[in-house]
């Protein structure tokens, strides 16, 4: 069952960061990633923090290439995380100028 694990909006450059928790202590941590509104020019980068947010590295798909969105996109993804210890998303709009974009984030568990 799909429930809303995040949700926000952003209306200039910057980050938002989320904790990625493995709540339910098993060993599948599926989420969806819904990125839409107004881009005003600019890119959405995923990021993921595995050491609390102290280093960031780009979240990349199956062949390599790091995930950005320049348009209204969904993605789905796994990404594990020790219950005492998440992971931290990071999505960082660059580039902007006149944005207006939501970020929905699906715990697909």
């Amino acid at each position: 069952m799909a429930r809303i694990f995040n949700q926000t909006s952003v209306s200039s450059n910057g980050s938002v960061d989320f904790d990625w928790l493995n709540k339910r202590g098993d060993n599948n941590n599926r989420g969806s990633l819904f990125v839409y509104g107004t881009f005003g020019g600019g890119t959405v980068s995923l990021l993921a923090s595995p050491d609390g947010g102290t280093t960031y590295v780009p979240v990349k798909d199956s062949t390599g290439t790091a995930i950005t969105f320049t348009a209204n996109n969904l993605i789905n993804f796994e990404l594990y995380s020790d219950p005492r210890n998440p992971v931290k998303l990071r999505l960082t709009l660059s580039g902007a100028a006149g944005a207006n974009l939501s970020y929905t984030l699906y715990d697909m568990q």
